[in-house]
């Protein structure tokens, strides 16, 4: 069916709880779901015997002892029993939708990787010892209404099937730019990056960074997340969730041009073709944008939105005005 790639921290305290709050909810999707571990810590080999989790213990790792990504990703060729994978976060909560949009996806796509934004919550805001109790059946309306929408930044998850990660830089798991960086190796190789954020819920469990030694300051400026920065190229290769090549919205896929917004479809062209001349000149970047705007607004038109199209021509006098 499908299997979920991750690694955790200690199974203990708030910690523990979010975690198995997650498990539990990859677990529910299907009788065939597989869970792969990776790495070593506090309470692992009990949740491996309890949830019959298949754990990792020879993934590689940053000195620091985090999970690299890459060696993640090698473990889960080697190891799934599935065809369909997802690399994730172990805090985050899914809901059926999730496996449902996968497979739907399929339908279009023979190879592709499903990318959606979550939603940030404090789950001890709705169940007092943070506990999900998953046979209510409003638990995931309680969780959505709970749910602050946290944008196209924040990629939790990569779902994909018919893809072998090849060359990925020794990035540490949970640590800035890595997941950005993920996202433009596909754009860059042409791989169809699919976001399901408007028809996918996941859920973040709000925490803190105090199982790591120098806590928040640690997350954002320790060894680990300065080197993935170094790694990305800061934000060379910053792409998001935005910038999917695809949506899938009311059961169908839709051609994504950054959500509508020409002035990034130009930068992720120029990230894409950092040799075109196409950029050795203003006019060349006018002309993409003019280009990219011109068939936004086209595509509203089969929408019913005939006004943007109509306000083309001064929204392109503006700009040239702007240029001079």
């Amino acid at each position: 069916m499908i299997t979920f790639i991750t690694t955790a921290k200690p199974f203990v305290g708030s910690n523990r709880i979010h975690q198995l709050n997650a498990i539990k909810s990859w677990k529910r999707l299907h009788p065939g779901i597989e869970i792969l571990l990776c790495g070593e810590g506090a309470g692992y080999a009990d949740v491996v015997k309890e949830f019959g989790i298949v754990h990792l213990r020879d993934v590689e790792t940053t000195e620091q002892g985090t999970p690299l990504v890459s060696s993640m990703f090698e473990l889960a060729e080697k190891y799934s029993r599935h065809r369909r994978k997802v690399l994730i976060n172990c805090d985050i909560i899914v809901a059926e939708d999730f496996l449902k949009t996968f497979i739907e996806i399929e339908r279009y796509l023979s190879a592709f990787v499903m990318v959606g934004e979550r939603k940030s919550i404090n789950i001890e805001n709705i169940y007092r010892d943070g506990v999900v109790n998953f046979d209510e059946m409003n638990w995931h309306e309680q969780l959505s209404k709970e749910g602050r929408p946290f944008g196209c930044h924040g990629i939790e998850y990569f779902a994909y099937t018919g893809i072998t990660w090849k060359d990925i830089p020794p990035f540490a798991f949970g640590r800035p730019r890595y997941d950005n960086w993920l996202i433009y190796y596909c754009l860059s190789r042409k791989i169809p990056v699919v976001d399901v954020s408007s028809s996918v819920a996941v859920f973040h469990q709000n925490h803190t960074y105090m199982h790591l030694a120098g806590g928040d300051v640690e997350y954002r400026d320790g060894i680990e997340s300065r080197r993935n920065i170094a790694l990305a190229e800061d934000l060379r290769y910053y792409c998001t969730i935005q910038d999917a090549q695809f949506k899938y919205m009311d059961g169908r896929l839709i051609r994504n041009l950054c959500r509508d917004d020409s002035e990034r479809c130009v930068q992720v062209y120029q990230m894409l073709h950092q040799d075109s001349s196409m950029f050795h000149t203003r006019t060349g970047w006018f002309l993409l944008q003019a280009y990219y705007e011109l068939i936004i607004r086209l595509n509203d038109t089969r929408k019913g939105k005939i006004k943007r199209l109509v306000k083309f021509i001064p929204w392109l006098i503006l700009k040239i005005m702007h240029r001079r």
